[in-house]
């Protein structure tokens, strides 16, 4: 049979019916992606720094210089605000995390067009002291795996609105580079690592000689394990000339400032076990092994007291 104009017309008639129905159904509709007409904060100058020591957050310094991304290079924003808000990292503990909180304010009677035609924000200077200021959170509330987040806002001439919550993240990547929020995750530092004067005396070999020595504390290979350069004290090179036979599992764990002993065992499979007192900036050390060694040590903190707890 022939196809004629007819049967062409009930064809592309049928087409439109079928396409007509697809588009609105629900499922159809929820596939639609319509397109927003927005605003980004794209930072062109930052250090790269994601983490901050809790101890050195109140002299923690950081600057950036931002630029705006709309229709027409930056010109469509009103005003630029940063707030700061403070998230807790630890799941119990969500009702610790707080609404942001304002801390500046930029409007484009402080920006700048840039070499590329952008409209743009320049050197941002921020302190740690500042941010603890407007978060009014005491420095000893902060625990590890906090986070202390800037949020970025555009405020748009048409009174529209953009953050983080209303842009795509395909933005985040690649050349585009939005960035709204600065995130930084904090964790407790240490001041464990380092070299110390130290003093050993009344050791297995003879209890009149006190022997004075440099005790190396350092780190293993995570930011938490530690180990003593000589776990005897100064006992062996007194007592023996020399060591050199290593110290097995023996390390210290630090966490926030809380040091215990673990791994206990040396090389040759003796246990050893530490007494533990500190006074002020005195770290004493009584020793002893199943081989039948012991030995005492004092190791002295240089800036006041010992900024640690033993616990067991």
């Amino acid at each position: 049979m022939a196809i004629t104009f007819r049967h062409i017309g009930l064809i592309l008639l049928f087409i439109i019916l079928q396409v007509f129905v697809t588009c609105t159904t629900k499922e159809y509709i929820g596939l639609i992606d319509l397109p927003q007409r927005g605003a980004y904060v794209r930072l062109t100058q930052h250090p790269d720094i994601e983490s901050i020591a809790i101890k050195a957050l109140s002299d923690f310094r950081y600057s950036f210089w931002a630029e705006f991304v709309d229709q027409e290079q930056g010109k469509l924003v009103s005003e630029y605000i940063l707030e700061v808000q403070y998230i807790d990292g630890s799941s119990e503990n969500g009702a610790n995390t707080f609404p942001p909180k304002l801390l500046r304010s930029f409007t484009q009677a402080d920006f700048k067009t840039n070499w590329d035609g952008y409209r743009e924000i320049q050197g941002v200077f921020l302190r740690g002291d500042e941010l603890i200021e407007v978060l009014e959170i005491p420095i000893d509330s902060f625990d590890e795996g906090d986070k202390i987040v800037l949020r970025g806002k555009l405020v748009m001439q048409d009174g529209s609105v953009f953050t983080s919550d209303n842009t795509s993240a395909s933005l985040e990547v690649g050349a585009l580079q939005a960035q709204f929020d600065i995130p930084f995750t904090l964790y407790c530092g240490s001041e464990l690592e380092g070299t110390y004067q130290a003093i050993g005396y009344d050791f297995f070999c003879g209890t009149g000689d006190t022997v004075s020595f440099n005790l190396k504390i350092f780190r293993k290979e995570t930011r938490k394990h530690y180990q003593f350069s000589d776990f005897s004290l100064g006992a062996y090179t007194r007592c023996y000339g020399a060591w050199d036979g290593g110290w097995g599992q023996m390390e210290l764990t630090e966490d926030c400032g809380l040091i215990s002993f673990t791994g206990f065992y040396d090389n040759y499979g003796s246990e050893w076990h530490f007494d533990n007192t500190i006074k002020g900036n005195v770290w004493t050390i009584r020793w002893s092994n199943t081989y039948g060694e012991y030995g005492y040590g004092e190791i002295y903190y240089p800036n006041g007291d010992w900024p640690i707890t033993i616990t067991d």
